[in-house]
């Protein structure tokens, strides 16, 4: 286990010169003209592909847990970047009330649309399992609706889900009542609109996944498998630090093990991020046990996971580092470099939050030029190494 140490702007080191012989991330707060975002946590971020700007479905906007349905626009690059408000989603999406919540968005490369799942908090409205598309260029909205989609399962807070471009589906699990199971992850189909429910068997002589809450989920095209890491325990109320891959072709499930001394913190309510053959995961919170008790830890550390050697790596953060935070958003965005556009959540000491921060990520390979359309549309081949996922 170990803890990162930020450096600051004022720290009396060469941070430049270290970065050949460590691996350093740089960090700077994005500061947008326009309306800003109110302060939100547990919210939806997706960067729209061949564009500079991400659009934002707020989540929980008052400590009191009171839901907001508002749709932002950030355009961010090196030379600008501002906030956009597009829209209440209340009162774009037909009857569906300003009860509805965003639990999870995904970028759909065909309709060039925003796929989001949700439910809403009215008993007195039936579609309780709210699957919509939102038109990133018209900015309209319509119901998806599946064979059979009164038996869909709400789509709770904590839930999981990943676009497949291959099968032009989603795959979704675990929710605040079911957590993740492994009989209930759930494939929607946008070719046939219909959906099934699949079990991932554990590979021979391993264990399946404990039930949770809270994890990220982040889908890697090359292994054609969606990798859970993290969360929370559903039953012990503790956090966990393991790390499992769930082959979406063969249906198996198998446990990922390191091969290096050090790992991260077991933390749940976290942000993780695929670049490549890399995992990046960020923030989130554990429980330390002390003489009175335990207390909530929250966290700032950038850790990278190569999924090609199995082993963790600490990176270390400059200049202005972000705070600690859990229920925050995190994508990754191309502008000349690779960088993870983080945002919102909530601080230690319970106050949500609204900044932006960037971290420009070390760079993998060297001689590599970044280039938007290698990652356009989701569309990956095997001779990109640049794999950006959206989730």
């Amino acid at each position: 286990m170990g803890n990162n140490r930020s450096i600051s702007e004022g720290d009396a080191i060469d941070a430049e010169s270290l970065m050949s012989s460590k691996k350093l991330a740089k960090c700077e707060t994005i500061i947008p003209e326009g309306a800003q975002m109110e302060p939100t946590r547990d919210h939806c971020a997706v960067i729209v592909p061949g564009t500079d700007f991400m659009i934002f479905f707020s989540g929980m906007t008052t400590s009191n847990n009171a839901r907001g349905n508002s749709i932002y626009e950030l355009k961010s690059n090196t030379m600008l970047s501002s906030w956009t408000r597009r829209a209440d989603a209340h009162t774009e999406i037909p009857t569906a009330s300003k009860e509805l919540v965003f639990n999870t968005a995904l970028y759909h490369p065909i309709s060039n649309s925003i796929i989001t799942l949700g439910d809403v908090v009215s008993t007195t409205i039936d579609n309780q399992h709210i699957v919509a598309s939102y038109d990133v260029s018209n900015k309209d909205w319509t119901f998806l609706h599946f064979e059979n989609h009164h038996l869909l399962k709400p789509f709770k807070l904590g839930c999981g889900a990943i676009y497949r471009a291959d099968s032009n589906s989603i795959f979704s699990f675990g929710d605040e009542q079911d957590a993740l199971s492994l009989d209930n992850i759930v494939e929607l189909d946008l070719n046939r609109m219909c959906w099934n429910n699949h079990t991932f068997n554990p590979v021979s002589g391993g264990e399946g996944i404990t039930d949770r809450w809270y994890f990220t989920n982040v889908y890697n095209s090359r292994l054609d498998s969606m990798i859970v890491y993290g969360g929370m325990h559903i039953n012990l109320f503790k956090q966990l630090g393991d790390m499992y891959i769930l082959d979406l072709n063969k249906k198996t499930c198998s446990l990922l093990v390191p091969n290096s001394d050090y790992s991260p913190e077991p933390r749940y309510s976290h942000q993780a991020a695929i670049v490549g053959n890399y995992m990046y995961t960020f923030g989130g919170c554990y429980m330390q046990k002390n003489n009175t008790g335990t207390r909530r830890v929250m966290l700032n550390d950038l850790n990278e996971f190569d999924l090609v050697t199995m082993r963790w790596r600490s990176i270390q953060l400059i200049g202005s580092v972000p705070k600690s935070r859990v229920g925050h958003s995190m994508q990754v965005q191309l502008d000349k470099s690779v960088y993870l556009i983080i945002h919102g959540g909530q601080s230690e000491s319970g106050e949500l939050m609204n900044d932006t921060c960037r971290i420009k990520i070390p760079q993998i390979h060297k001689n590599t030029s970044w280039k938007m359309h290698d990652i356009l549309f989701i569309q990956y081949k095997i001779e990109h190494w640049v794999d950006i996922q959206i989730n």
